[in-house]
This record gives C-alpha cells, structure tokens and sequence, in this order.
C-alpha cells in the first residue's frame, strides 16, 4: 500500500510517496492545483490527499494512504 507524505514549499506543495522503505518511489509538486503527476485528470489523487491535508490545518507528518486518509503520523 502506497503512503504520502507532504509538505509545504515557498510557492508550491510536494507530495511524496513511499511503499515500505524510507527512500521515496516519486515525488510530485502541486501548484495551483496543478499535480505534476502523470494522470489526465484535472483532479488526481494527489491533489485530494493535499486538500485533506489543508483541511486538517497542514499539520506536520501526517501519512495519508492513496483514499486520503490518515494512516499514522511521523512523530508519534
């Protein structure tokens, strides 16, 4: 199963996904709603994952899975 973690640039977010290691499989930046992602849909997955994210307040180390939902936290 997919895991994201994002983050918050200066002009733009950064979404990265891992499977089960601590290096990144890909890394995909979301600017004005825009992902850079491969999918032709105006909005992907990724641009869901950042909008519940931004909902929740953008805390630091949220894990979301692919249906955007919280799965764990970095930190804890």
């Amino acid at each position: 199963m997919a895991q994201y973690l994002i983050r918050k640039g200066k002009l733009n977010y950064e979404l990265a996904k891992f499977d089960d290691s601590a290096d990144s499989i890909e890394t995909y930046t979301i600017y004005n709603r825009k992902c850079s992602c491969p999918s032709r849909y105006s909005t992907c997955k990724h641009t869901k994952i950042l909008a519940a994210w931004q909902q929740a307040e953008e805390p630091q180390g949220l894990v979301y899975d692919d249906k955007a939902d919280v799965i764990g936290n970095v930190f804890t």
